[in-house]
């Protein structure tokens, strides 16, 4: 229906000031409130619908959403409904927050007013991919809005990057002109962003938002899905976003089956994963992937998932044209029959379309859609007077309900047991194509099936059952799997063949027709005590225990259990089709490894570690002089430079440089994981400079790097806020050095020691570390700037009594090839970093 031009509406206490936006659905205004603040003003008149039962329809969806809008940060409030009529229009209209300006952000001038939206950020990038931190931190806000909206029992239905704008810079759905009750049918929603099975769903939604997170992490168009962006992603944020990418590819998977995210509140979870890149309890399969055999493997099937292009084709002119101007173009596809598209998403018919007349120097696009194909895109730039596009259509494997080809060709139809029978026998021009057609004996009749006369196979039984072998074994490539997908021969046994010879008939040659069906998945119940232990069916993780009905498809299968603390589990494990698996609990074995559930747990070498976090142990005191000779021992290196002063066993080590500290790091993750202390997945290592603090107490510092946070004023110190201490706290340069060194003393702190302390000496913090406030100052894995030559330390040491030098967010500036018998360090134990399970296996390095 024709849009009508209208005047600006009247809204009770509203100043309404202009139009700023507008579609198929409604006008947007902004407006002026009697408390002089600037709104979103949507109207949506009766007379843009075809019917009163649309319109009611819609305005129930917003009556609706009202409420539940106010309950999630991502959704656009909407702070007043109301209903009015001018004239004999109808009307009504929605009161919303005005979101931020795309250039000045919340500070809105209302003559030039544009709203900033994931469109108009695409726009400014120049059609380039966005960060990925960006992508997948508004893509967990927006799939998060979701959650709460379908909680609800509501879809938004038309989810795009138009309708995400920023309110003081946070991403919020807006334009909810769509939303209804969800699984209501109606067909809305914008072409591209809509899922084969159609709008209405929870699982549509999210689909629509994998659509728009593809544009927004490649900077290309939604019905170039799945093409690759134009231009190399970063090589800082290439692991992330191959980790959103797969994302993305098992969201908008057009096979509804494939998908493996169709819920919001999972999808946020993962997409909130990739932004904070956090480490989580997951771990490394000895038989799974490298990480780099990952990424090449994803890159691969990234490229291999590609659409074939369109082919073109050059037709002879049919008549002589000087210096032509116009094209007509026409378009076929392989199969015929394709709906096409433009590239508004109108539809324009079906192929052959054509032909028809561009001026030549046009950029045509088209969109070619056909059931059981994935979309086809065609992007082409005329340049002759007469052109032909040939455009073949990519197969997917058979969805219930839908029609569907093999690459013969041969058309299946639904059956109602979910599997999928071709329409017609099949013929000898696609039985020739087979191996099975080389052995002599088979024949091509021509039979009258359904009222048409055509030509059949009639074939001996095992040259059916060949050919259907033959014919599973070929469709793997259109990811028809043989592990997924059964295919049958069916022997036409007492049909009525009218024509066909007598001596066909008498003898063991039968027509017959193909059946697949997909393969019905067994059930696994499986739990263990303790749960929550990680299982792995062929070396391919599927979850923590208990595993409720986890479908898998049918045959032997090994199961293996991993679980910090306790022995692995193996056993086989053998299902049969649509069959329910129920293991008895499995009581895990403990070890006396596996630090995690074991409070103040002792390495091999009597290192002491308490938890962080669940990925991160701390060892509570600084490496011991008797640690390091260990490690000297062993790999037969020099010692460090002896001090000038007497040390112990237990003092800590000093006069190591950086590169000593990783190397003993290094030696002790390999002696551990010997020794069975530790598993493959564990790693001693330096704390980051982040974790240090965080080890100290610290909530917030500013800053990329320990240069820029040094500057922020972190209050405090490690003991408290006292200075100079009224207590002994930590080995500092106290009055017991007055002696000595006159002047560069903390004078009324007189803590007992002159040099070095034993470890462990002074009263720990919260988190039961000690000497984080003196002893000796730690090196942490940071280099202090951009300059890799450049350590930074961490904490004050016995030779420290300056407060600039002893507040907890001090560093210092060291080359890291320095040492001094000030400078000693701790170790850390951390789960080797990966991202969230949901990920299959994808590990995302963390460069900090």
């Amino acid at each position: 229906m024709a849009r009508q031009v209208r005047s600006a509406p009247e809204i009770p206490d509203m100043e309404v000031l202009r139009q700023i936006g507008g579609g198929s659905y409604g006008e947007i205004w902004m407006a002026r409130s009697v408390t002089d603040t600037l709104r979103a003003v949507k109207v949506v008149y009766r007379n843009d619908f075809d019917d009163d039962r649309t319109f009611e329809r819609e305005f129930e969806g917003i009556l609706k959403y009202e409420p539940v809008a106010r309950e999630h940060p991502g959704l656009v409030d909407i702070l007043h409904v109301g209903r009015d009529q001018t004239g004999d229009e109808e009307f009504y209209f929605y009161v919303m927050e005005l979101g931020d300006d795309v250039e000045r952000g919340s500070q809105i001038q209302v003559a030039d007013y544009e709203p900033r939206t994931l469109r108009s950020d695409m726009l400014r990038s120049g059609k380039r991919p966005l960060a990925v931190s960006f992508c997948a931190e508004a893509g967990a806000r927006i799939s998060g809005a979701l959650a709460h909206l379908h909680a609800q029992g509501l879809a938004h239905r038309d989810v795009k990057p138009s309708n995400v704008i920023f309110v003081k810079g946070q991403a919020c759905l807006a334009d909810i002109g769509l939303v209804a009750a969800r699984d209501q049918r109606t067909f809305v929603g914008t072409e591209g962003f809509v899922p084969p099975e159609g709008p209405g769903s929870a699982g549509a939604d999210v689909y629509a938002l994998g659509k728009v997170l593809y544009e927004m992490a490649t900077g290309k168009d939604r019905l170039d899905f799945p093409e690759l962006p134009d231009e190399p992603i970063p090589k800082p944020d290439i692991k992330r976003w191959l980790a959103l990418n797969k994302v993305i590819c098992e969201t908008c998977d057009p096979r509804l089956k494939k998908r493996r995210y169709t819920d919001a509140a999972e999808l946020e979870g993962v997409l909130s994963m990739i932004h904070k890149a956090r480490r989580i309890r997951k771990k490394k399969s000895p038989v799974g992937l490298t990480l780099t055999t990952t990424m090449v493997a994803l890159g691969i099937a990234a490229l291999a998932a590609l659409p074939l292009p369109a082919f073109k084709i050059s037709a002879t002119p049919g008549r002589v044209v000087s210096a032509p101007t116009t094209s007509y173009v026409t378009v076929t596809s392989i199969p015929e029959g394709a709906e096409i598209y433009d590239g508004d998403g109108i539809y324009l018919g079906t192929t052959p379309y054509g032909p028809k007349e561009y001026p030549i120097g046009m950029e045509v696009v088209y969109r070619l859609r056909y059931p059981g194909h994935k979309a086809a895109p065609l992007r082409e730039t005329l340049d002759q007077a007469d052109e032909i596009f040939l455009v073949n259509m990519t197969r997917y494997p058979p969805e219930p309900g839908l029609e569907w080809r093999d690459f013969l060709g041969q058309r299946y139809f639904p059956e109602p047991d979910s599997s999928h029978l071709t329409g017609y026998l099949v013929g000898p021009v696609e039985f020739g194509r087979s191996p099975a057609s080389r052995k002599k004996g088979w024949k091509g009749v021509e039979v009258s099936e359904n009222g048409v006369s055509r030509r059949v196979a009639f074939v001996t039984k095992e040259q059916g059952r060949q050919f259907v072998s033959w014919l599973a074994q070929e469709s793997e490539a259109d990811g028809v799997a043989r592990d997924e997908y059964r295919f049958h021969v069916e022997f036409e046994e007492d049909g009525n063949f009218e024509g066909v010879p007598e001596e066909i008939l008498q003898s063991e040659l039968r027509p017959f027709r193909v059946r697949v069906q997909g393969i019905r998945k067994g059930r696994l119940m499986f739990d263990t005590s303790p749960p929550g232990a990680f299982v792995y069916l062929n070396g391919e993780y599927q979850g923590t225990t208990p595993l409720e009905g986890l479908e898998i498809f049918p045959g032997e299968m090994h199961l293996r259990t991993e679980l910090d603390g306790y022995e692995d589990y193996e056993t086989k494990v053998t299902v049969d089709e649509g069959e329910l698996i129920s293991i008895p609990k499995v009581v895990l074995s403990a070890t006396k490894g596996m630090p995690w559930q074991i409070p103040d747990w002792k390495n091999s070498l009597g290192m002491e570690f308490v938890e962080l976090d669940e990925d991160l142990l701390v060892s509570r005191w600084e490496t011991r002089v008797q640690d390091y000779q260990k490690f000297v021992n062993a790999t037969k290196r020099d010692s460090p430079e002896p001090p000038d002063f007497v040390q112990h066993r237990n003092h800590p080590v000093v006069n190591v440089t950086r590169q000593d500290a990783i190397e003993f790091c290094e030696w002790l993750t390999k002696l551990e994981r010997e020794r069975e202390g530790i598993r493959e997945w564990h790693q001693y290592r330096l704390p980051t400079d982040l974790e240090w603090s965080q080890i100290a107490g610290v909530e917030f510092e500013e800053g990329d790097n320990p240069s820029q946070r040094a500057s922020y004023e972190v209050p405090g110190f490690p003991w408290g806020t006292e200075f100079p201490p009224q207590n002994k706290v930590a080995n500092l340069a106290g009055s017991e050095r007055a002696l000595y060194e006159p002047g560069s003393v903390i004078m009324g702190y007189n803590d007992g020691f002159q040099n070095t302390a034993p470890v462990g000496r002074f009263e720990p913090n919260k988190l039961g570390v000690h000497d984080l406030g003196g002893n000796v100052r730690e090196w942490v894995s940071d280099s202090y700037n951009d300059d890799p030559s450049f350590g930074t330390t961490r904490g004050g040491s016995w030779e420290d009594y300056t407060v600039n030098h002893l507040r907890t967010g001090a560093r210092r500036l060291v080359p890291a090839s320095g040492t001094g018998q000030g400078y000693g360090f701790r170790v850390v134990l951390a789960k080797l970093e990966q991202v969230e399970e949901k990920l299959d296996e994808l590990e995302i390095e963390n460069d900090g």
